[in-house]
């Protein structure tokens, strides 16, 4: 599988066995084979060795580290010395770890990773959040794959309070390693943006909507002010800003509020159909005391 270089990893297995080697021996070790780019075996570094194990009931979780300056592959070993008794691996895992970044207890944080994965089993990959203050850790999984998915390239966004004193953070991925292949990359880190809240202020003339002035918080490239423009029904059918220029395109609407084919609404302003309010979302015209939907040419009461 492929490795990135500088990176440790942890290997870990469920071992179940008897062992009886001479004192000062190997008698039992799982390993990682690195290989170069060309399948050369660079080196064999071991994550866990024993001599004398004594464990023919009950599996017992056994890890250790591993790392290599230059590999990007490797491979996983197991291995029992001849006459020395007997081991079960089950359960081989490896884990990487990222960087320690520093953040902040307390504050919201946004953090996206990009994961390449070519996944056989469901549930056998995890991509799990590590916060640390001091001697205390707390765990969370952002991602776990399902129904042996997702094959290919995919972005995850994940929101998350760091605990207070926490301070600092890792990703760790765990996966199986006869379960396929997962790459995570451009992890990045960031304090949490929220989206701009927008304020729409509506100047009417007669009961007509003529003008509406657009604050966001923070500032948008929408913000400004704006003039509307009607048809016969007082529908809103064009923008302009303050110096006359065509905001968006022109809304065509059909006879009971429907948009025409290639028109739709101006996201600036959320007035449309007989120059009601549109909530957009919904995709109903709210008429002061009850919401009229223009797909179903029905009125909802309220």
């Amino acid at each position: 599988m492929p490795v990135t270089s500088d990176t440790t990893y942890t290997l870990s297995s469920l071992v179940q066995g008897e062992l009886d080697g001479p004192s000062g021996t190997v008698s039992g070790q799982l390993a990682a084979y690195f290989y170069d780019a060309q399948g050369n075996l660079l080196e064999i570094i071991p994550a866990w060795t024993v001599t004398d194990y004594a464990q023919p009931d009950t599996p017992v979780l056994q890890e250790g580290t591993v790392s290599h300056d230059t590999a990007v592959q490797m491979r996983v070993g197991m291995g029992t010395a001849v006459d020395a008794g007997w081991l079960s691996y089950e359960n081989v895992n490896l884990r990487a770890t990222s960087e320690s970044l520093p953040v902040i207890g307390g504050e919201r944080y946004q953090l996206t990773a990009q994961i390449d994965a070519q996944l056989t089993m469901p549930d056998s990959a995890r991509l799990l959040l590590v916060t640390t203050d001091g001697n205390q850790t707390r765990t969370e999984t952002l991602w776990t794959n399902e129904a042996g998915s997702p094959n290919g390239i995919v972005t995850i966004t994940y929101e998350f309070y760091a605990t207070a004193g926490a301070g600092i953070m890792q990703v760790v991925v765990e996966m199986p390693l006869d379960g396929g292949t997962l790459t995570l990359s451009d992890l990045s880190l960031g304090l949490y943006v929220p989206p701009p809240v927008t304020q729409r202020s509506t100047y009417s003339l007669a009961g007509q909507a003529v003008a509406v002035r657009v604050t966001s918080n923070p500032a948008a490239e929408s913000d400004g002010r704006f003039y509307l423009y009607s048809d016969h029904l007082g529908s809103a059918s064009a923008m302009t800003d303050a110096a006359g220029n065509l905001v968006g395109n022109v809304t065509r609407y059909l006879p009971f509020g429907g948009y025409r084919t290639g028109s739709g609404p101006n996201e600036v302003t959320d007035r449309g159909f007989t120059g009601q309010r549109e909530n957009m979302s919904l995709g109903l015209y709210y008429y002061q005391a009850r919401y009229y939907g223009s797909s179903t040419n029905s009125v909802l009461k309220t």
